[in-house]
């Protein structure tokens, strides 16, 4: 897992990258099987005083696996967060 803060180029934005990796498990039809993901995540929270809690999340999902259908995701959020 990796991280950025750009708070000193842009405040309020952030990114992450992830690697997952597993092998020598057994699928269902009982060969050995693997498997990875990666994925890279991006943040971004409104600075401006009447956006208060409003962001941004953009999520990017690549999984393969050697027994399977491997597959890509592409996610997006608007998140809200109100305190009371």
């Amino acid at each position: 897992i990796y991280g950025y803060d750009f708070k000193d180029y842009v405040p309020g934005l952030n990114a992450m990258v992830k690697y997952v990796y597993g092998n020598h498990f057994k699928a269902a039809n009982g060969s050995k099987n693997m498997e990875s993901e990666s994925d890279v995540i991006v943040n971004y929270a409104f600075q401006q005083p009447y956006l208060k809690g409003l962001s941004l999340q953009y999520i990017r999902i690549d999984y393969g696996i050697k027994t399977g259908n491997d597959f890509g995701e592409d996610r997006f959020f608007i998140n809200y967060c109100k305190k009371f």
